[in-house]
């Protein structure tokens, strides 16, 4: 099965995209974790993660806050690293959902 450069362009897309969603969805788990009570999770995040006024961006920036909370460093310092790298995933997701094919046609 061959695939147009449209085609490829919406597979690659949307997996970036599919993987973004499941890095939000695991940045939503780290910052209920540490504040919402175990039964009133499922209300917090509802109520206060997934609703559109808080952006991936922002609630990375949240658990950024809550890193030097953290009493153990260790755990301190690989979460800090796991943001970077998901701000980086998050850069190179928008530059291809946003960007443009300048492949030349020579190449193709």
């Amino acid at each position: 099965m061959s695939f147009g450069q449209v085609e490829l362009d919406a597979l690659v897309t949307g997996q970036l995209t599919h993987y973004a969603l499941w890095l939000e969805d695991e940045v939503i788990g780290i910052i209920s974790d540490y504040f919402a009570v175990p039964s009133k999770k499922s209300d917090f995040d509802r109520l206060l993660l997934q609703r559109d006024g808080l952006t991936f961006q922002d609630k990375i920036e949240v658990v950024r806050a809550i890193v030097p909370l953290f009493k153990k460093r260790e755990v301190a310092s690989k979460l800090k690293s796991i943001l970077g790298k998901v701000e980086k995933f998050k850069q190179v997701r928008n530059a291809f959902a946003h960007g443009r094919d300048v492949t030349p046609k020579d190449l193709g």
